[in-house]
């Protein structure tokens, strides 16, 4: 079950909730925020600390109540997932939603303060 969808870009943090997810995974919007620009402050200093080359950072967190799965598309445009543990085929699924993104299929939320659009 996915908790929720993130998209960030240098301009806006953009995000979806599953209304389904119960009390586990729910978050406010300001949460949401939170989560999303920690996420990529971390994102950007892994791939600084690694001693790998051409590292693109961390791609999976895994906790014992949630699983963060994470995209970076070349341009830039960061799309991450926060779900139960185990669920599968999440980087395909993050590849197909960036997709869909830059043929213009999917609209991101650009004000941060209004409601979160259900997915």
């Amino acid at each position: 079950m996915i908790y929720d969808l993130f998209c960030v870009c240098w301009f806006l943090v953009g995000f979806g909730k599953n209304p389904d997810c119960g009390t586990k995974g729910r978050m406010d919007t300001n949460d949401s925020l939170k989560v999303a620009c920690l996420w990529h402050s971390m994102h950007a200093i892994s791939q600084q600390l690694s001693h790998v080359n051409g590292c693109s950072g961390i791609e999976l967190l895994q906790a014992d109540t949630f699983d963060l799965h994470y995209f970076q598309s070349l341009p830039g445009t960061k799309f991450f997932v926060v779900c139960e543990p185990g669920t599968p085929h999440l980087e395909s699924l993050l590849r197909y939603i960036y997709e869909l993104y830059e043929q213009g299929e999917v609209v991101v939320l650009s004000d941060n303060f209004v409601q979160a659009l259900d997915l």
